[in-house]
């Protein structure tokens, strides 16, 4: 972990606190965006129902983890990573905006922005994830930079299929080509998984050291 004086670390705690507000409020609006009425029960209750549904509330779940450990071993409250950290919650309001609307209109318009808005979540987790490795090269802290070196990673990693599906969008009409939206998520998972097992394997043989 990077070390923080009593002042960053005063700070940091309050915009952390903060920014689970800001978390917590999306996921109430996600919920809140249910219909209670027949007709909202019977969409809900649909394959595609429960996907459009679940998807958002994973990611916004994924993304805040993410987030936590940024905040908890890697987050130093300058600039930069401070006003990244504000777009970043704009972007996660804008996911849970986009998924109703998505789910509602069903237009291109919003499957591109729905789409992107996921990508824009992780893109911003990834820059983070590289000034924070900027800072732990600077205080010469190895593990805190193998730390920042793997959040870059995966979070790079999980921005490509988005940025793949927004592309596919862009390109095709809707379609088959869809499969090839699946086909970019299925494939990241494979490569997640060789890279947690190397990232651990180089993290042991830190603290091996």
């Amino acid at each position: 972990m990077i070390e923080r004086n009593e002042a960053e670390q005063h700070f940091t705690r309050r915009l952390e606190a903060f920014s689970d507000v800001v978390i917590g409020f999306s996921l109430a609006q996600l919920g809140a965006s249910l219909v209670v009425s027949q007709r909202g029960l019977h969409d809900f209750l649909t394959p595609q129902g429960v996907i459009n549904f679940l998807f958002p509330f994973a990611i916004v779940c994924s993304a805040w983890f993410f987030h936590h450990r940024l905040f908890s071993q890697l987050f130093i409250p300058k600039a930069w990573p401070v006003v990244l950290n504000f777009a970043w919650l704009a972007t996660v309001v804008m996911v849970v905006f986009s998924a109703e609307a998505y789910t509602k209109l069903g237009s291109m318009t919003a499957m591109r922005f729905y789409f992107g808005c996921y990508a824009m979540v992780y893109a911003l987790l990834t820059v983070q994830y590289l000034i924070a490795l900027k800072y732990a090269s600077a205080r010469q802290v190895p593990a805190a930079r193998l730390r920042a070196v793997r959040g870059a990673v995966f979070m790079g990693l999980w921005t490509t299929p988005f940025l793949f599906a927004l592309a596919i969008i862009l390109i095709f009409e809707p379609g088959p080509v869809y499969f090839l939206i699946a086909a970019g998520f299925i494939a990241a998972g494979p490569v997640s998984g060789a890279l947690r097992k190397r990232f651990d394997a180089a993290e042991a043989q830190l603290r091996a050291a």
